[in-house]
């Protein structure tokens, strides 16, 4: 488990591609810019779509660090995917992927959706 908030940030999207992909969703795209927007996870399973912020801690709720500022932008990005794949509005999600980590376990993964909050 890495150390340093970088390292651990990349660990974290990892391990949320990687629970994304068990669960037969395919990754569009990674750390892409979308609206003027960052998001960390474009994923598709069908018809269905997910722009995803992840964060990710040791020993503290890292939902906690999402700040209104930063769903509004994600809902930016998100409004934006309809156009660029050709898909309807209500197909698109906007999830937060809070990934908690504790010494020698496997990360805990619990996704909020962000549209209805």
């Amino acid at each position: 488990m890495p150390s340093a908030r970088g390292q651990l940030g990349a660990w974290g999207e990892a391990a949320v591609v990687a629970d994304l992909e068990r669960r037969r969703f395919r990754i569009v795209a990674r750390n892409q810019r979308i609206a003027g927007v960052e998001v960390d996870i474009v994923a598709r399973k069908g018809r269905n779509w997910l722009v995803m912020e992840v964060k990710t801690a040791h020993g503290w709720r890292p939902e906690d660090s999402l700040f209104p500022k930063q769903i509004k932008r994600l809902r930016r990005a998100a409004a934006a995917i309809p156009a660029a794949f050709h898909c309807s509005p209500r197909q698109v999600g906007v999830v937060l992927a809070a990934v908690s980590v504790a010494e020698g376990s496997c990360p805990a993964i619990r996704f909020f959706d962000l549209l209805n909050r």
